[in-house]
């Protein structure tokens, strides 16, 4: 089934603006600069959740080995002053005594919490972590991201959606259009592009947006700018999307 569904919002009042910026402190993330002291595992930062009190900070181990590795649960966020790297660490933390096992040609999705770190600068920081091979040596593998004061513009998204793509009219469209729209408005949007996969593909106001439904994050890329979505908004968006390819005429495929 095709998984391109264009959307185009009809304005009742206005064009797409631009709203006032807050004060919070963004993160940016790297992908270049990924860096391990074993070749073939590594750390990668995905996406950062701002909807607790604390950011999360999603990662993906990689093992491109033909062997399996171990990795714990304690990690080390670090701030870049005068080329050297320092702890921004605020208190001990408690962590589990758990060692994850790392398959050989595999993946594995692990979130670490700011909670016990001092992310207020602005600057350079990296998460740094440790695994082993099991001969008893350890390696560090990390990845780093920026903190700015550089807030991500809103885009104001109004208008009543009418979804070409599947010959679906405005009122049947009405209220799960409604929600999407809530859902932009008053989502934090990031500096930055959720690296993930994306399955839809909208337009609204000129503007284009990807989503992934795997995530629940919307990627502005006019704009360049990510929102993730909680995991029960995620779910109504979701059941949405998956109603309307319901409806898609063979044709379209």
């Amino acid at each position: 089934m095709k998984r391109i569904l264009s959307i185009l919002i009809v304005l009742l009042l206005c064009l797409s603006a631009f709203v006032g910026c807050d004060d919070e402190k963004h993160i940016s993330m790297n992908d270049e600069d990924i860096h391990t002291e074993y070749a073939g595992v590594y750390l990668t930062l995905t996406s950062v959740d701002d909807s607790s009190e604390h950011k999360k900070l999603k990662a993906v181990w990689h093992n491109e080995t033909n062997k399996e590795y171990t990795f714990g649960e304690d990690f080390y966020i670090e701030i870049l002053e005068n080329d050297e790297w320092k702890s921004v660490m605020t208190e001990d933390m408690i962590v589990a005594s758990i060692a994850h096992v790392l398959p050989a040609k595999a993946t594995q999705e692990k979130t670490y919490s700011t909670e016990y770190f001092d992310l207020s600068k602005e600057g350079t920081y990296r998460v740094r972590c440790e695994f082993s091979p099991g001969d008893g040596k350890r390696y560090n593998t990390w990845v780093s991201f920026e903190i700015t004061d550089k807030t991500a513009e809103k885009t104001t998204y109004s208008g009543e959606m009418v979804i070409e793509a599947i010959n679906l009219s405005s009122t049947e469209a009405t209220t799960e259009s409604q929600l999407i729209l809530d859902l932009l408005n008053n989502g934090e949007w990031i500096n930055d592009l959720c690296k993930c996969r994306c399955d839809y593909q909208i337009t609204i106001n000129g503007k284009e947006l990807n989503y992934s439904s795997e995530n629940g994050a919307f990627n502005n890329n006019t704009d360049e700018l990510y929102l993730i979505l909680s995991d029960d908004d995620k779910v109504a968006v979701n059941e949405y999307l998956e109603k309307l390819f319901e409806h898609i005429d063979p044709s379209e495929e």
